[in-house]
């Protein structure tokens, strides 16, 4: 069966933080999803470990790679995409356990190609979090459950339909 989710995860050297990310991916609420781990050569444990998570679960698929940085990395993992929604986490964050359910129901409900999720900072030396966003004040000017026309500005952190992406490669 087909995914209605691509979540890619391009790794380098990020062995530290990569199990938080992946038990966030292996908990989700929605399950029709897959996981392009792109190892971009790191000489860390980083692959070993998700090679561990995808033998026990085949969602996840990890793609070993030349190291050529992140850009090389996410452009893999598009070009290897076949569903329609895609993600971007990066092995230092992790999903709360109903986001791909969240974005994706909202997308189909609304035929969105973009959806725009909160994204919070969390520091490790004392665990505060805090919401943040690419420009100060830009999250607190979009309405949550809101469909915005094209023209409008988008988050750092975005879940756009892959044909969009597809469509910017032609």
């Amino acid at each position: 069966m087909k995914s209605d989710i691509t979540v890619i995860v391009p790794m380098y050297n990020v062995e530290k933080y990569v199990k938080k990310c992946f038990e966030s991916l292996e908990n989700q609420t929605y399950s029709n999803f897959e996981v392009l781990a792109i190892n971009d050569g790191s000489p860390d444990n980083s692959s070993k470990y998700a090679k561990e998570c995808a033998a026990k679960d085949n969602r996840i698929k990890v793609i070993d790679k030349e190291n050529g940085g992140y850009g090389s990395a996410l452009e893999l993992a598009i070009n290897s995409i076949n569903s329609d929604y895609f993600l971007v986490c990066d092995p230092d964050d992790w999903l709360e356990e109903d986001c791909l359910e969240v974005l994706y129901t909202f997308a189909k409900n609304n035929d969105t190609d973009i959806v725009v999720g909160d994204r919070f900072d969390v520091y490790a030396d004392d665990g505060s979090a805090h919401k943040c966003s690419v420009k100060p004040g830009y999250l607190e000017s979009i309405e949550p459950k809101k469909v915005y026309s094209e023209t409008q500005d988008i988050q750092l952190f975005f879940y756009p339909k892959s044909s969009i992406i597809n469509d910017l490669r032609k």
